[in-house]
């Protein structure tokens, strides 16, 4: 189950239930991906930015889903909630 208390947010897709949050080893992978990313000058608008952002708030709860796993999770959601 999901804690709110700590930014964790769940949601439903194809009967299985996931958990993502951005604790600081999600941080820390997205930094590698995004140089620049804590001081706010990157902008993670592009298809490929929000997957990766995604894979790494799922990281904590589903370790073993890669990026082309969490791009099809993104297209069974759409991508509006995807961004959310």
């Amino acid at each position: 189950m999901a804690n709110p208390v700590r930014g964790e947010v769940e949601f439903e897709a194809e009967g299985q239930t996931y958990t993502m949050v951005l604790d600081f080893n999600a941080l820390c992978d997205l930094e590698g991906d995004f140089p620049g990313i804590m001081s706010g000058g990157v902008e993670l608008s592009s298809p490929r930015a929000v997957r990766s952002v995604f894979r790494s708030a799922l990281a904590k709860h589903h370790p073993g889903i890669e990026e082309r796993e969490a791009g099809d999770l993104i297209q069974i959601v759409g991508i509006a909630a995807a961004a959310e």
